[in-house]
This record gives C-alpha cells, structure tokens and sequence, in this order.
C-alpha cells in the first residue's frame, strides 16, 4: 500500500524525499519494481535540485539493493563529477564505492 501510495505521488517529492525513499527502501530490501521504476524517473528528472549527499545516498541505496538503472546512473555519474568540488571527502568515497559495487 505505501508503495503504491508513494509511485502514485512520487512526482511531488522534493529531492531529498527521493534520497530517503531510496536510502529507505535499500535498508529493508524492498524490490518493488514499480517503486524503483518511478524513483528512478523522478530522481532523473529532479537531478540538478539533488545535493552531493543527496546523490550519494541515492546510489548507494541502490547498491545497497543491486539496483541498476543505467539512465539514473549516468546521470548521476555527469552531475558529481560537474560538482565534484561540493563533495565531502566521505560523499566521494560512499559515492566510488557504490559505483564499483554495482
């Protein structure tokens, strides 16, 4: 129900509650394919309002999960590297990790 609540809704979320969505959804393990799907798609689509550790919570919740979405990634992969110089020494290393996990 919360997850459907959420996909239903998820267009209204600010960036931050996509990061936490993300980051909450790795820490029980919940696959819901339809939820990921529209994270994703608003995650992309809310990039530039995402922070450095709003982005590096994002990728790391999906490799927490193993959850890949390539357009998401790349994505992510151009704005840290366009903003790199905002990253803290720890964002950098969750955000490297994460990358080479998935």
């Amino acid at each position: 129900a919360i997850a459907s609540s959420s996909v239903a809704i998820i267009n209204e979320f600010h960036s931050r509650c996509i990061a936490n969505l993300a980051w909450a959804v790795s820490k029980v393990a919940f696959h819901d394919v339809p939820l990921l799907a529209a994270l994703a798609a608003s995650a992309r689509t809310r990039l530039e309002e995402f922070s450095p550790q709003e982005m590096w919570n994002t990728v790391w919740a999906m490799a927490a999960i193993c959850w890949k979405d390539p357009p998401l990634l790349e994505s992510i992969a151009a704005r840290a590297k366009s903003m790199i110089s905002e990253f803290a020494p720890w964002g950098l290393s969750n955000t490297a990790w994460s990358f080479a996990k998935l």
